[in-house]
Order: structure tokens, then sequence, then C-alpha cells
């Protein structure tokens, strides 16, 4: 499952990207390689690349360039054995390339060979301890091993190169889940979401942070999706939709505007002030009819509440002060 998830959130940085500096320095041989490698990469024709690069081998079979992207590409493939093998040659016949080792240890990793997964990653850190992918995948390798600490000081180090690296935040805040350091992982799950609020990683780092009661990021259930948003918020005591928060209504109105079977449930809680409830409520409304005028009215339904919104945040019930909360149903005005 860690594994999934790991995968979901690489492909969002460009695994590409870990070794430009290696291409350029093969002479034209390498770099035509490299050119077509990544091509065929790119546009996810991993049968016609190894066929290119298996006739290049056939007159070029001491070519490291050529074995590391039959590797990649057989990868692609899931094909672990046929990469295992060009990696491991691409590696004798360049061992000065840290691309080859880190590719080789992501392989092994795929073999179910942690220990071996480890010495390659080691090896590119070697080569160059400042290598992003090797460092993220040298926490990787101790987090599914249990050496919580050790993964934690390579994500560390890995967000000092690049303090936006969406895998290396998340997989930090499950290592700090991992060691009871709640206050810690909290802030780091709302530093994930606060660059990465989409997709099924936001969904799942949402679910972490909820478990702990804090509801400042909730997922909510638009159409047949789900979506994760900031809590929408408003000017102090007033019915004003924050500046921030208008951009999730403006997310939601578009998707509503879309999808004409869907009606928007707007439920908006205010302790002890119903009529602000109310207020807030309608004004969540009209910013929406606001924007697409042609949303028929009647799809968008109000609900208000004078008191806390209860919540169950993992093994603990969550009163929220004030709160909104977002849901569709499929509408029968059609």
């Amino acid at each position: 499952m860690f594994r999934h998830i790991v995968l979901i959130l690489n492909i969002i940085v460009c695994l590409c990207a870990c070794g430009t500096t290696a291409r350029m320095t093969g002479g034209i041989s390498s770099f035509t390689d490299s050119v077509r490698g990544e091509y065929y990469l790119d546009s996810k024709k991993y049968d016609a690349g190894i066929g290119y690069f298996t006739s290049r081998l056939s007159d070029k079979p001491q070519s490291a360039s050529v074995r590391y992207y039959l590797g990649r590409l057989y990868l692609a493939k899931n094909d672990v054995v046929g990469a295992l093998d060009q990696f491991m040659n691409a590696v004798l016949l360049a061992p000065d390339k840290t691309d080859h080792h880190f590719w080789l240890g992501v392989t092994y990793g795929a073999h179910g060979q942690p220990d071996v997964e480890k010495k390659s990653y080691e090896r590119a850190l070697a080569l160059n301890p400042k290598h992003l992918q090797a460092l993220i995948y040298s926490g990787h390798n101790r987090l599914e091993n249990g050496q919580y600490g050790m993964a934690l000081e390579f994500y560390e180090r890995a967000l000092k190169r690049q303090s936006r690296n969406p895998s290396a935040l998340y997989a930090s805040a499950l290592v700090l889940k991992k060691m009871g350091r709640k206050g810690e992982e909290i802030q780091r799950w709302k530093r994930f979401l606060s660059m990465y609020p989409s997709g099924a990683p936001a969904v799942q780092a949402t679910r972490h942070l909820n478990s702990h009661g804090d509801f400042s990021y909730r997922n909510h259930r638009i159409g047949p999706r789900v979506f994760t948003m900031k809590q929408i918020e408003f000017n102090a005591s007033t019915d004003v939709v924050s500046k921030e928060s208008r951009e999730s209504l403006v997310f939601v109105g578009k998707i509503i505007r879309k999808n004409e079977k869907l009606l928007l449930h707007v439920v908006v809680f205010q302790e002890n002030n119903a009529g602000l409830a109310k207020a807030r409520a309608k004004s969540i409304k009209n910013y929406i009819c606001q924007r697409y005028p042609d949303i028929d009215v009647r799809r968008i339904r109000l609900s208000w509440f004078g008191e806390t919104e209860n919540l169950q945040g993992g093994k603990t019930r969550v009163s929220l002060a004030e709160s909104v909360n977002i849901f569709t149903e499929f509408s029968r005005l059609h």
C-alpha cells in the first residue's frame, strides 16, 4: 500500500529529471540515446523504444547508455527481470554514473530485494550526495523496513534540496506518524496540502489530518468524485467569504455548472448564532450564482444551524464552533 502511494507521488515529480547532468557527459552517441530514450519514455511507446535500443545493442553491445535506457523501458513495462539484467550491465560498463546505480536500486526494490536495493542507493549517493531521488528512495527503503529515524533523515535531506518535493513531504509525514510525533505530523500534512491540495494523495493526507481532529482541510464528495478543500472561511464575525475560500467556491461552481444533474448542498454551522449561519449560507450561494449566473438557483440547497458541527476525529469526537460542509446529490429537477 505504501509503495503504491509513493509511486503516485513520484508521478508528480517527473522521474526523468533525476539524471540531466549525467546525460550530457557521455558524448554525442550517449546524448542521442538520451534524447531517444526520454522520447519513448515520455510518450509511453515502450515497445517501440525496446525495439530501437535492442537494435542499437547489436551494434554497440558495450554501450552503457543503451543498456540504461533498455532497463528504463523494461521497468516501465513492469518487466523487472529484463530491467535488472540491463541495469546490472549498465553499472558494470559505467560505474561512475549515478543514475545507473539509482535505477538498479529501484529495480531491486521492485524485485523484492531491499538489502541490495539499499546498497545501490548508497553507491549512488557516494557518487552524488545530493541526488534527490536517491535520497527519497533511501528514505522509502528505510520506512518500509521500520527504520523510521533514518528514513526521516533522508527525507529531510531531500527537502533541503527541494522544499516542495511532494513525495518527500508526504512520506515524511507518514514517518512522523509512525514515530508518534503528532504535532509535527499535523504540520507536515498541512504543508503538503497547502502545496498539493488535489488528487488521491491529497484525499489520503486529509484523512490522516482529520484522524487527529484537525479539520482545516476536508474531503467533499462533489458528483462522483471526492475533492479536498481547505475549510471555507469568512472574514471575522461577518458573512463575507474570505478571499482564499472564494477560489474553492469557484472550483465547486465550475463542477455544478458543467453537470446539470447535480444538486449542491451547503450546510453552515455557527455556534449560538443561527442568524449568522444563515447569512453565511446565503453568501456562499450568492457568490457561486454571481460567478455562474446560468446555474439554476434551485440547484443550490441551503441549511444552517446555530450550533457546533460534531465530527469524528479518529477516536475522539470533535466539535467545530463554525464550519461549512458541502456535498452533492443527483437532481430531480430534470
